[in-house]
């Protein structure tokens, strides 16, 4: 298991963090998701889940992980 943490932009309210909740939670081996004060999210996964496709799903949800 491993943590995994990103800040992340456009995160403004609650409807924001439920979306970004319900998608991380979807993939395979991603046990839990957390955002911290509209700016951190904090993901606990498999070693095997590649941070990679945790930023592929942000994106694709609108939201931009700073790097």
């Amino acid at each position: 298991m491993k943590i995994i943490g990103f800040e992340v932009e456009s995160i403004h309210c609650d409807k924001c963090v439920s979306k970004i909740v319900e998608r991380l939670s979807s993939i395979d081996g991603i046990h839990k998701v957390d955002v911290i004060q509209y700016r951190r999210v904090l993901v606990l996964a498999e070693d095997s889940v590649e941070k990679e496709l945790i930023i592929a799903s942000l994106n694709e949800l609108g939201y931009k992980v700073k790097e």
